[in-house]
């Protein structure tokens, strides 16, 4: 069990001599501003298994605090695997999003949290522009609500079933 509480913050470091960047417990749970730090130093993949014997996918990782994918890249990816719930956290990715956007999320690309069991709760979805202000969305597209038929490129990913709310503050 980690439980990453009062502004403590874990950050994944990548591993030179491994091509998974990999840590494994039972339970995580994010807290009273907790931080997962998977954005300061990039790597392709970091993956989070939760799971009570190393090899089931049973565990659960619950987000009150602050999960990171910030900083200058849009290619980051977080796999947590096992379930997640939301306990009003905050995910914060990096996303660019360019016209001539479709419904496809044509010409735009962003960091990407991948949960591969069951979903649930709140978290708040906050972008964070190449320039580290945070609720904007790198790119042309030209406002949310006139081009909202345009989807971007996914921000998090469920492959269990989504009971979850995520709630998406960014401007442009």
């Amino acid at each position: 069990t980690m439980n990453v509480d009062n502004k403590a913050v874990w950050t994944l470091k990548k591993k030179e001599d491994e091509t998974e960047q990999r840590s494994t417990a039972t339970s995580v749970t994010l807290s009273n501003g907790g931080v997962l730090d998977a954005g300061s130093h990039p790597a392709e993949k970091y993956i989070v298994k939760v799971s009570s014997n190393s090899v089931d996918n049973d565990g659960t990782f619950t987000n009150g605090g602050i999960i990171t994918l910030a900083n200058k890249s849009y290619a980051d990816k977080l796999t947590i695997e096992g379930n997640y719930v939301g306990n009003n956290g905050v995910l914060k990715t990096n996303t660019e999003w360019n016209l001539p956007g479709d419904e496809n999320g044509a010409n735009s690309q962003s960091d990407l949290l991948e949960i591969t069991g069951d979903a649930s709760g709140n978290t708040e979805v906050i972008s964070v522009s190449k320039d580290g202000r945070e609720k904007v969305i790198d790119g042309s597209i030209a406002s949310i609500v006139a081009d909202s038929h345009k989807i971007s490129a996914p921000v998090v990913r469920v492959l269990g079933t989504d009971n979850g709310v995520t709630s998406s503050l960014a401007g442009t």
